[in-house]
C-alpha cells in the first residue's frame, strides 16, 4: 500500500485486470530511475535478493497490465519506504 514501510519488497501483488495477458512491473528509485523491471503473467511477483534496495530509502513501484490488443493500463505509482 502507498506509504507503507517494509523490510524489503519481496512479494508485491496486485488485482487482476480483465483481458490482461501479462503485467510489467517497475521498481524505481526516489528520483525516477528504473532499478528493475519484470514481466509476468501472474498477479504476484517474487523479487530476487539480487535486487538491492537500501534501508531508510523511498522507492516507487507501478504495474502495467498488457492487454491482448497490446494496449496498456497503468496503476498509479505507489511509494513505499524500506526500513
Amino acid at each position: 500500500a502507498a506509504g507503507s514501510a517494509i523490510s524489503t519488497p519481496r512479494t508485491p501483488s496486485w488485482h487482476a485486470v480483465p483481458r490482461a495477458e501479462s503485467y510489467r512491473v517497475e521498481l524505481l528509485a526516489e528520483r525516477g530511475e528504473v532499478i528493475a523491471t519484470w514481466t509476468t503473467p501472474d498477479t504476484v511477483l517474487a523479487v530476487a535478493d539480487s535486487v538491492h534496495v537500501r534501508a531508510n530509502t523511498s522507492y516507487d513501484m507501478w504495474v502495467r497490465a498488457i492487454l491482448a490488443d497490446r494496449t496498456e493500463i497503468s496503476s498509479p505509482l505507489v511509494r513505499f519506504n524500506v526500513k
